[in-house]
């Protein structure tokens, strides 16, 4: 059914990991792999460049677990959930990574990029699926393109007669070389949460974030490119945001890493989550027939030589 969508030479639907359904692309322009399952980015690799993404090898692949690596969907809810009913045990970053999508329609552009459109069925409550019901009347819908850039957006329809707020993410695990080594830029005077610091709010003093220890924040009311600048690997991620008012920057170091059964043992030191996203103070309320979307587009240059 799934190779329905397939694009001859370019879009390959298969079973990977754990049985669940793949799908892999090869163009001129890029490799890449992503999973109906959370419809997860797993790989994103521009021609002429290194895989732009981490990927634990120690990753679960099943139903009802989250992959650990590429682009995990954060949706309806990020972290804890503290939205609405928290009945039951929801788990973190809320169900939209957890669960399979359904694939709607696949496409290729004049320039090669080849785009893809993902739907989460409708989630209802039950014993094994808590905290549901507020958000039955959301329809989500992720649309990728895989190019020399790589561009998401999450579409959020609200069907219902009430406001529901939600919060979202796309929570990026960013390949790099040496994480002592690199730099986050792009967030100088912004205000943040400081999660390993009892969520105290603090302003980024600094023009650049740095990783010696564990680092994880939140930074709200902020727009406007970040750029990861991969010293080690000479190269600069750079991610552009649209309708996100927060980024969340994350690196777990090495004690949080080692509690992490899913991470690789050195994981911790070659990536670095830098994510488009609307969050506490930032989380969105959306009227009854009203729709938002998130987007992000990530791009790599390589230092000049």
């Amino acid at each position: 059914m799934h190779n329905d969508f397939g694009i001859k030479d370019k879009l390959v639907f298969a079973t990977g990991h754990g049985g669940l359904t793949m799908g892999t692309i090869n163009t001129d322009v890029c490799t890449a792999s992503f999973y109906l399952h959370g419809a997860h980015v797993t790989n994103w690799q521009p021609a002429g460049h290194e895989p732009v993404l981490y990927l634990s090898t120690r990753s679960n692949y099943a139903p009802g677990k989250a992959i650990r690596g590429g682009i995990p969907i954060i949706w309806p809810w990020f972290g804890a959930k503290t939205i609405g009913d928290p009945k039951g045990s929801p788990p973190a970053h809320g169900f939209a990574r957890n669960r399979p999508w359904d694939i709607i329609a696949t496409s290729i552009s004049d320039g090669g990029a080849v785009r893809v459109t993902l739907t989460l069925p409708p989630q209802q409550e039950s014993s094994d699926k808590p905290c549901l019901d507020e958000f039955h009347d959301l329809r989500a819908v992720c649309e990728m393109e895989f190019g020399e850039t790589i561009r998401m957006a999450l579409q959020v329809t609200n069907t219902g007669a009430e406001a529901i707020t939600y919060e979202q993410a796309f929570h990026s695990y960013f390949a790099v070389s040496d994480i002592s080594k690199t730099q986050v830029q792009g967030l100088k005077g912004i205000d943040y949460l400081d999660k390993v610091d009892s969520f105290k709010q603090k302003t980024q003093k600094d023009d650049v974030i740095t990783f010696n220890s564990e680092v994880d924040r939140p930074y709200l009311d902020c727009s406007g490119a970040v750029t990861i600048d991969d010293k080690a690997s000479q190269r600069k991620i750079i991610i552009n945001r649209d309708h996100s008012n927060s980024v969340i920057v994350w690196n777990p170091g090495l004690e949080t890493a080692a509690k992490l059964s899913d991470l690789d043992a050195d994981g911790w030191q070659h990536f670095v989550c830098v994510e488009a996203g609307n969050v506490a103070k930032n989380a969105v309320t959306l009227p009854p027939g009203n729709t938002h979307t998130m987007s992000m587009a990530v791009s790599v240059i390589k230092y000049a030589i």
